[in-house]
């Protein structure tokens, strides 16, 4: 097996990345610095934005067969989440 190296860009148009990497189906890191949202996304605009919503918790044992198969733990309001 032939292992590449991931390529990593900035500023692809649409026509770019589509010829580039879509239609070859070839994986591309694609750096956002100068997207806004990199700098408006933080923790607490999202905690403010969307604390209110539920989201579920999944453990490392989601994907074993049995009882529980692939069901979240818990469910929580997304502002009460913690990041360590």
């Amino acid at each position: 097996m032939l292992l590449l190296p991931i390529e990593k860009r900035t500023g692809l148009t649409a026509k770019e990345f589509q010829k580039q990497y879509l239609l070859p189906q070839r994986p591309v890191v694609y750096l956002a610095a100068d997207w806004p949202a990199t700098h408006k996304w933080t923790f607490g605009y999202l905690k403010q934005k969307y604390g209110h919503l539920e989201v579920p918790l999944f453990g490392n044992d989601f994907h074993q067969s049995g009882k529980g198969y692939m069901n979240p733990k818990l469910r929580m309001p997304f502002g009460e989440l913690t990041f360590r």
